[in-house]
């Protein structure tokens, strides 16, 4: 078993990979693969108990959820049925 300051920082370096990758995928305007990523890095930060990344992790992800509704409500605002 992995000393738990080593395990940490293994956590705290998988978390930064995550967010990096997500606000690169924000950047983008890949919505759900922002999500995807934040949403992973929120989970291990949790199972890190690391509430201060929790914190720092929830906005952007509010943010992806955000953009893929309004992009949802975008598209249906579009499509006809006849």
């Amino acid at each position: 078993m992995l000393p738990s300051r080593v395990h940490m920082s293994v956590k705290a370096e998988r978390i930064e990979e995550l967010m990096s990758k997500a606000h690169a995928a924000l950047k983008r305007a890949e919505w759900f693969e922002a999500e995807r990523l934040t949403a992973a890095a929120l989970q291990t930060a949790h199972s890190a108990r690391a509430f201060g990344e929790m914190a720092r992790i929830v906005l952007p992800l509010l943010e992806s959820r955000r953009q893929r509704m309004q992009a949802a409500i975008d598209i249906s605002r579009t499509v006809r049925i006849v």
